[in-house]
């Protein structure tokens, strides 16, 4: 069993796969800690992103599902 779920991109519609993306966002807490005390952001990814994309799947975390 893995850990992703793989979706076929052609099997869903694109608005679900645009509500899938915005959903599996999450705010990086080192980056707003670092931003917050001053501190050099540059290499920090502000957002994480859950959603894996390649050209025929989706790949979702297993957990999302439940």
């Amino acid at each position: 069993m893995s850990n992703m779920i793989r979706i076929n991109n052609n099997a869903v519609p694109f608005a679900l796969i645009n509500f899938l993306k915005e959903k599996l966002n999450f705010p990086n807490s080192a980056f707003l800690i670092k931003k917050n005390s001053s501190i050099y952001t540059f290499k920090k990814r502000r957002l994480l992103n859950l959603i894996e994309e390649s050209e025929n799947e989706i790949l979702l975390p297993r957990g999302f599902f439940g």
